[in-house]
Formats: C-alpha cells, structure tokens, sequence
C-alpha cells in the first residue's frame, strides 16, 4: 500500500481513544496521527477479528490444541480396540 506505515504505538493510541474515550473515528485518527481511511481500516480489522473468534477461527495457537485433542480421540480409539479383542 502507498503511503507511511503506521507504528504500534498509534494503532494502540487510536483504540485508546475509540474504545475508553469514546471518540468518533475521525477525532480518534486525528489525535492518533493517522488519516480518517486508516482509522476506519483499523476499526474495520479489529471487527473481522472479533467475528471472527466469535465463530472459533483465531489466529495461530490453535495447531497445538487441534493436535492434543486428535492425540486424544486416538488414543480413546486405541483403548476401546483392546477391550474388544
């Protein structure tokens, strides 16, 4: 994308201001030092992720507790095979 990347440091200064303060997109982006387009693109990405985890789909972590719960399921099917037989 053209244009200066926004630091850490104004994304957590524009949430600061939307979220604690109430503030309105534009007056968050403008006392953040970033354009009123990328406040809304901020505001906009931090929805996604929030439906997003509403629906169980995060990102990363999620690998290890996928595997532990297949390591489980297999060997719960491992134990009812040696009753059986």
């Amino acid at each position: 994308m053209p244009g200066q990347h926004i630091t850490d440091e104004q994304r957590r200064k524009f949430m600061k201001h939307l979220t604690e303060e109430k503030l309105s997109v534009e007056t968050a982006a403008a006392k953040s030092g970033v354009s009123r387009r990328m406040g809304f693109r901020i505001k906009n990405e931090r929805a996604e992720l929030q439906v997003a985890s509403r629906h169980g789909r995060k990102k990363g972590g999620d690998e290890e507790k996928t595997g532990q719960t297949c390591e489980i399921r297999y060997r719960e099917q491992l134990e009812g095979s040696d009753l059986e037989n």
